[in-house]
């Protein structure tokens, strides 16, 4: 089986959450899964240091192509390059299913990656959605330009996905609530029942300080007081900095500021009184653990962000504005919420203050809610788990489905590609559908066939007229006991 990846990138590779949630489920999967293979899009601009964080492993290849570096623009923007990718008779045309991010672009991708001759059969190809940034109107900090497209835009997308998770337990109500604007109560009731709510990390050890680690006023080590986010000002990144200056001015070199930030630019922070840093994870635990007593947060609207919940699960509380998103996220009980901006400081102020009495209010919500909670979203709601899953679901479906594709087993093609590939026809080895193909060709057993494999085909010939090879790579594997071998496009080996 192939998955083709297609995450967006937000920042550097090791500090982009979307690829560290794609390179989560490709690390576990190659433990586990020698016959499974991965093409994975990587834009042109990621450098050759960088490229060191992704799995370097003989069953997954990079292809690189350009991508907007604008996260929203690459949102929406379908390039050619990812056409040639994605094409039925394109580049990578036996992958069996695409996971991409782009949610609102998948019914188009899933026409790119169709043929007109297998509308039959289109579910032999799936598409799986990681839905990380939903960009319709209730989602207050993804621009939007005409809103109610962008609304149905977002929800075609999900509807012509196979499967769908959502990454923030907010976010599916509103996806829902938005679709009964448009669209009649069966697709609504099919929506609701394809959204799936997934937690995107996993950890079992949930710190809290020793009381040695504890603020006290008048002691040796300052306040440590962060902000954990980007650089974006829907995170209201003004007012955190107004009211970090303001933390500082009235109570000086007892409070020390410190920023953890993926963003390569930061131009609000005053860096004279601020520790600007952009650490990798390890050091960035590092940091909560031992420097900070608490974070702020004031998003407009938000989700579920390692930037909110891995502080939390290593011992440091948040100090946060009650919201819907948050409420999901914390519980409605969660001690450091304040109600609007304007108590935002004397939030603050009650922390410094009595450091120990209100961290016990944090240890009790952490033991009463936070643990139990995350611990039964983790082991229902866990990403990966159902990824893992979802393979085995589309491997399932393929062989209860052998009797709708009985002719593929008995297509003439297929039947000599079975007897060919893997063998030695003079000095040449047949090891892909195209070395076949190509070798038919010479031979005289197809006379058009073997010309589609150019490269430059494609492109010049009537969609209706092209040939999808797809159907015989499954042909040969549910019939002619072939399996992928590499990530050499459509090699098979029995």
């Amino acid at each position: 089986m192939k998955i083709l990846l297609d995450p967006v990138l937000t920042a550097e590779p090791a500090k982009c959450s979307t690829t560290i949630q794609f390179h989560e489920f490709v690390t576990r999967s190659l433990k586990t899964r020698p016959c499974l293979f991965f093409y994975w899009v990587v834009p042109t601009s990621v450098s050759d240091e960088e490229m060191a964080f992704y799995p370097q492993h003989p069953n997954v290849s990079y292809i690189r192509m350009p991508r907007a570096r604008d996260r929203v623009r690459d949102y929406i923007t379908m390039s050619p390059e990812f056409d040639e990718v994605l094409a039925f008779n394109g580049s990578h045309w036996d992958f069996d299913v695409l996971l991409t991010v782009r949610t609102g672009l998948v019914p188009l991708f899933r026409v790119i990656m169709n043929s007109p001759r297998t509308r039959k059969h289109f579910w032999q190809k799936e598409v799986w959605v990681i839905e990380d940034m939903p960009m319709m109107e209730f989602k207050t900090t993804v621009p939007t330009m005409i809103p109610a497209v962008h609304d149905r835009m977002t929800i075609e997308g999900h509807l012509a996905a196979d499967r769908s998770w959502v990454c923030s337990y907010h976010e599916k109500p509103e996806i829902v609530r938005s679709a009964r604007q448009f669209f009649a109560p069966s697709i609504v009731r099919e929506l609701d029942a394809k959204l799936e709510n997934v937690v995107t990390a996993q950890f079992e050890d949930y710190h809290v300080k020793a009381p040695d680690q504890f603020y006290k006023k008048g002691g040796g080590k300052p306040f440590g007081l962060a902000y954990i986010g980007r650089m974006e000002k829907a995170n209201n990144i003004v007012d955190i900095h107004d009211l970090m200056v303001k933390t500082w001015i009235t109570r000086g070199d007892r409070v020390k500021l410190v920023v953890c930030t993926v963003s390569k630019v930061v131009p609000v922070f005053d860096k004279e009184l601020v520790d600007i840093r952009t650490p990798k994870r390890e050091e960035f635990w590092k940091i909560v653990k031992e420097e900070m007593h608490a974070f702020i947060k004031m998003p407009n609207g938000g989700g579920f962000s390692l930037s909110l919940i891995e502080p939390i699960m290593l011992g440091t509380p948040v100090l946060t504005i009650r919201t819907p998103a948050y409420e999901s996220l914390l519980g409605k009980d969660y001690p450091l919420f304040a109600e609007g901006p304007s108590q935002m400081p004397g939030l603050v102020k009650a922390l410094y203050d009595d450091y120990a009495y209100f961290y016990e209010k944090f240890v009790a919500w952490q033991d009463g809610w936070f643990k139990p909670t995350y611990q039964k979203r983790m082991m229902e709601d866990l990403l990966f788990a159902k990824l893992d899953a979802a393979v085995d679901d589309y491997q399932q479906k393929m062989e209860d489905l052998r009797g709708e594709m009985l002719s593929l087993g008995e297509n003439r093609i297929v039947q000599r590609l079975a007897e060919l590939i893997g063998t030695a026809q003079g000095d040449k080895l047949i090891r892909t559908v195209f070395d076949g193909l190509r070798f038919m060709g010479e031979t005289g057993e197809v006379d058009m066939l073997d010309r589609k494999t150019d490269p430059a085909d494609r492109l010049e010939r009537n969609i209706t007229f092209s040939t999808p090879f797809h159907p015989y790579k499954l042909g040969l594997q549910l019939f002619h006991g072939f399996r992928d071998a590499s990530v050499e496009v459509g090699h098979l080996e029995k």
